[in-house]
């Protein structure tokens, strides 16, 4: 959803390229604080870190994938 101010969007897309640069990083971040709770979701992105960045990477750019991943889901305890 955009905002109503467009130079507030402009600063956010600003931000898109940094992101992405660093989206590898985060992910694996990500994936090793999930590891200890959510063993099955850190194992989906260490397994499928690579579509998970191009998911990422294509959201970004306003683009939809008609492709989608399974991803694990975590039952409850």
């Amino acid at each position: 959803m955009r905002s109503r101010d467009p130079g507030r969007d402009a600063s956010l897309e600003a931000l898109v390229p940094a992101l992405i640069g660093r989206l590898p990083h985060l992910l694996d971040e990500v994936r090793r604080l999930l590891t200890a709770d959510w063993p099955d979701y850190a194992q989906f992105l260490a397994e499928e870190q690579a579509e998970v960045e191009v998911a990422a990477e294509g959201s970004s750019a306003g683009s939809s994938s008609s492709r989608r991943s399974t991803c694990p889901s975590r039952t409850a305890t």
